[in-house]
């Protein structure tokens, strides 16, 4: 139930109104209250950060398309969200409600591909795509039928994953697939 956070349930025990959680996390939210505070979250921050290498890494956050217009490089990696699955914005929305007190809307490539060819364009100055898709909305072939106009020459490799092993089933696990592709001029 930890894993199947939602942002009502995550305010009210953040809050301190644990008679609005569902009776189905209160339990976990009573055994985890101290990871829900500012200073632990803050704390794991800092343990993640300590495990960064050193050197002179950047991170964005802002539109991709924005960011693919301005930046310069030789090699790109495109995660996109995957589309037919669970939204990134519906899992973390307790994160954002906590730290920022509000949630995203769902984005366009959660929803469906058809942003994918406009992604792959507005990397086209770049020389080497690396590009991680799933098997919800698209098996192998149609990722590579969208890839390949932009860059003719494609490696892709099909490995199989757990996806929220714990509700998903057996037979759903072992259609899972991620597809990790690189693509050159």
């Amino acid at each position: 139930p930890m894993s199947m956070l939602r942002g009502t349930d995550a305010r009210a025990a953040f809050e301190g109104d644990l008679d609005r959680v569902s009776s189905r996390r209160l339990g976990h939210y009573l055994k985890g209250s101290g990871l829900l505070t500012r200073e632990a979250w803050l704390s794991l921050a800092d343990e993640v950060n300590r495990g960064v290498f050193p050197g002179n890494g950047e991170a964005y956050q802002e539109d991709a398309f924005s960011f693919l217009e301005r930046v310069r490089g030789d090699v790109v990696y495109v995660d996109p969200p995957y589309a037919g699955t669970t939204s990134y914005e519906r899992e973390y929305a307790v994160l954002d409600d906590l730290l920022e007190g509000e949630t995203r809307p769902i984005s366009p490539f959660s929803r469906s591909t058809d942003l994918l060819p406009h992604l792959f364009q507005a990397c086209q100055h770049i020389p080497v795509w690396v590009v991680s898709f799933n098997n919800a909305a698209l098996d192998l072939a149609g990722l590579l039928d969208l890839i390949q106009p932009y860059r003719p020459n494609v490696r892709a490799v099909r490995i199989p994953y757990r996806h929220l092993g714990s509700i998903s089933s057996v037979a759903k696990n072992a259609k899972n697939q991620e597809f990790i592709v690189v693509a050159t001029a």
